[in-house]
């Protein structure tokens, strides 16, 4: 499937776990969501008036943590597909209004402010990936690594805004997310998030650290859905927007 027109950013970051009322309750603790009551099964959660997730459980075959669903931004007819690229990785498409992303304002706290693709090290997953995702979606593939290449990151543009990310983790970091989505929220203050985690019940997978895109701390909820959490991003991307594209990732 190509999109009717390039993906300029995100609809939302959906949240898939058997229990979504206590899911939301923690992530709103945490990031300052205002959960609205329960339609049917799901529960969304907003950030003044845009919307950040939708906590739900997952349908037949999907499985449980951070699901994001893309957006070009409009057109004539309203779309929304699934999309199933390499190494099992998934994401949805709308072709409705972007809410998160490079031409979207700047992300407020509790709001999405960068999404990676990560790939698990070996093999052609990374390359594959990337003719998939850019290919699907409209994008180029510019290249994110120190040394020109394409290893261990990438960067998937529209023009000359980064759109997302692809990244290569290496082997201490593959516990945190082999395959998939890294979702990345914006905080006032990496520390007290932290902290604020641990009072919840939830983990800090990785304490507070200071790299290429900014201050950074990795949480997970109760249930394991692993984010991390991005201090006062000054854009899309934190630093990235401002910069070129090795700033990418938490390395």
């Amino acid at each position: 499937m190509t999109a009717e027109a390039p993906v300029r950013g995100l609809r939302r970051i959906d949240l898939l776990t058997d229990d979504p009322a206590d899911a939301a309750r923690f992530w709103s603790d945490l990031l300052g969501w205002v959960v609205l009551s329960p339609v049917g099964p799901e529960v969304a959660c907003w950030v003044g008036e845009r919307q950040v997730a939708t906590c739900r459980r997952p349908d037949e075959g999907e499985q449980p943590g951070w699901h994001v669903v893309f957006g070009s931004g409009g057109g004539p007819r309203r779309q929304r597909r699934s999309l199933a690229g390499p190494v099992g990785v998934v994401a949805d498409y709308d072709s409705g209004r972007v809410q998160h992303g490079p031409w979207a304002p700047a992300p407020r706290t509790g709001e999405p402010c960068w999404v990676e693709l990560r790939v698990a090290r070996g093999g052609p997953d990374a390359h594959a990936s990337d003719g998939f995702w850019a290919g699907a979606l409209g994008w180029e593939v510019q290249a994110g690594g120190a040394d020109g290449s394409l290893e261990p990151y990438a960067v998937y543009r529209l023009g000359e805004r980064a759109v997302t990310g692809r990244m290569v983790p290496e082997p201490q970091q593959r516990e945190l997310l082999d395959s998939g989505w890294m979702c990345y929220f914006s905080v006032a203050d990496a520390g007290a998030a932290a902290h604020r985690c641990a009072e919840l019940g939830g983990q800090v997978v990785v304490a507070p650290v200071t790299a290429p895109i900014g201050r950074v701390c990795v949480v997970a909820d109760p249930d394991g859905a692993v984010c991390t959490l991005l201090e006062r991003p000054p854009g899309w991307g934190g630093t990235l927007h401002a910069r070129d594209a090795t700033t990418i990732g938490v390395r």
